[in-house]
């Protein structure tokens, strides 16, 4: 899903005045933050912070979350993305000894995880639900399966984050990510296994 030029905020990567942005996605601010590998973390705080759009308003809809991503160290839990309202209202794919899909509605949590360790190797993310399905993929394999997903996802009106867990609104660096994210995709739609092998082997001559 492609986000609109009006729901980006005016300030997406701390650090510099000027603007610039990552080949032909978000302006950024500081082009020192961004190479050819894609948008670079540094595990000091940089984010990139998204007004609010109907894109995140997940509900009861089928959905996919995509990307790749590269981290730098292994020892310390990081956030991926965030859609943060409150703290009874929120959800976010983290990866510490667990890569954890999890989702508060109203002070009500669910959860999609596995264990997963980290490594200083790229890899390819794919969070999908179908109806009450929802899967993870570390690059072409599924690693877990909740076939039980209920949860209506229905808050609205926070902001998005990528590059950071944040757990209160406020801390943007206890949970932010150190390392690589790119070709961040949203999709109302659950990818079938075939798109994702098809989208995993057309990102792999890059990120390997």
């Amino acid at each position: 899903a492609l986000i609109p030029e009006s729901n980006l905020t005016d300030t997406y990567i701390s650090g510099s005045t000027y603007i610039d942005r990552d080949s032909q996605g978000f302006f950024l601010n500081d082009t020192s933050l961004v190479s050819n590998l894609g948008l670079r973390m540094t595990g000091n705080g940089e984010i990139v912070k998204i007004n609010d759009s109907e894109i995140f308003h997940l509900g009861t809809k089928d959905f996919t979350f995509e990307f790749w991503a590269k981290f730098n160290e292994t020892s310390t839990t990081r956030g991926f993305f965030n859609y943060f309202k409150d703290v009874n209202n929120r959800f976010h794919l983290s990866n510490y000894s667990n890569l954890d899909f999890w989702s508060n509605v109203g002070g009500s949590s669910s959860s999609t995880q596995v264990a997963h360790t980290k490594d200083l190797n790229w890899h390819h993310y794919v969070l999908t639900k179908q109806s009450n399905t929802m899967k993870i993929y570390v690059d072409n394999s599924v690693v877990v399966t909740n076939a039980s997903w209920t949860q209506n996802i229905s808050f609205t009106g926070g902001i998005f984050y990528i590059g950071v867990r944040t757990d209160d609104g406020s801390d943007f660096t206890t949970y932010n990510a150190d390392g690589f994210i790119d070709d961040f995709r949203i999709y109302h739609k659950g990818l079938s296994s075939d798109e994702v092998t098809k989208n995993y082997k057309r990102g792999l001559g890059k990120h390997s």
